[in-house]
Formats: C-alpha cells, sequence, structure tokens
C-alpha cells in the first residue's frame, strides 16, 4: 500500500510540423492532403517525483520522431449537405517492445474515417462523424534485466487494439 503523499511530474509536449493541401475540385467536390512530423524523440523518460518516503518512478520511454500521413474529400450534393472520407497512416512513436508500457500499447495505426454535415440555418450546422483505428497488434517486453523494472517484476505479453471514436457537434454563429 503506499502512503499519502504528494506527486508530481513534468513533461514537455514535443514539436510537431505539418504541411496541409487543400483543393476545392468544383461546387461539389473538395480533396486535402496533410502530412504531420512529430518530434517525440525529445521524450526520453517518464519521471514521477514523489513527496515522502517513496523514490522517485522513472520510466524510460526513448520515443522517436513520428510521421502522420493523410488524405480526404468532401463531396457536396448540396448547399447544405457535406459527405466527408478520409483515411490515415500514423507511427508508433514507441521504438519496440522493451519501451512500451501498459499505460500506452501503441502501435502503428490506420485511420479510417466518414462524416455527414448539415447547414441547418444560416446560423446552425450539424456535423456527426465516425472513425475507426486498425491497430497493429503491440508486444511488451519488460525485463528485470533492467534496473527500472525489479520493483515492477516482468511483463511480457501482447496487446489488440482497435479504437472507434464517434463525434456530434452543433454549431451556432452569433
Amino acid at each position: 500500500m503506499f502512503p499519502k503523499q504528494d506527486l508530481q511530474g513534468k513533461i514537455t509536449l514535443p514539436a510537431s510540423a505539418s504541411v496541409s493541401a487543400y483543393h476545392r475540385i468544383n461546387p461539389q467536390w473538395a480533396v486535402m492532403a496533410d502530412v504531420l512530423w512529430t518530434e517525440w524523440s525529445t521524450f526520453d523518460d517518464l519521471v514521477i517525483q514523489f513527496d515522502g518516503s517513496l523514490p522517485d518512478s522513472v520510466t524510460a520511454e526513448k520515443w522517436k520522431d513520428s510521421w502522420r500521413y493523410s488524405a480526404g474529400a468532401t463531396y457536396n450534393p448540396t448547399e447544405r449537405l457535406a459527405f466527408r472520407l478520409g483515411l490515415a497512416f500514423d507511427e508508433t512513436p514507441i521504438p519496440n517492445s522493451k519501451y512500451r508500457t501498459p499505460r500506452i500499447p501503441c502501435e502503428d495505426r490506420i485511420w479510417t474515417t466518414i462524416g455527414v454535415g448539415y447547414q441547418v440555418s444560416e446560423r446552425m450546422k450539424l456535423d456527426f462523424a465516425y472513425a475507426h483505428l486498425f491497430v497493429k497488434d503491440s508486444e511488451i517486453d519488460k525485463s528485470t534485466a533492467e534496473a527500472e523494472n525489479i520493483a515492477r517484476g516482468n511483463l511480457q505479453g501482447e496487446y489488440e487494439n482497435a479504437v472507434d471514436i464517434a463525434s456530434f457537434q452543433m454549431s451556432y454563429s452569433f
């Protein structure tokens, strides 16, 4: 049992850069694409500092920079109605099973998305979107051969991951 105490952690979020393109082919069709780079290599360790008698918890992350590539299209059969679809490939920043943690069993993923938007009035718009992420199965191999895992023990296994995201939005312009 952990004693009651304060703790803190600090993380610097990575820099990122993206290049995007959008082209309206005609009044009904538009296409878009995006490439995103994220400097995850700055995330070396996750350190949790305890204010009591426990030593700091240090987890080696050793993440690598990653890329995401995406493309999509919008079809407007009328001025009020829009159908959208997209596809993306998102690289994992986790270099291998040695640095994967149960907190983030991340692996490469493919995003598929669909959506619909409807302009209810001049000021109100409704949007619905759905995304399914196909995530590559990932392995974890935390060994007590690494000093940080001596107190935690060994952890070997495989994750089967999939993600579904549904969203609804109502916008009202004043």
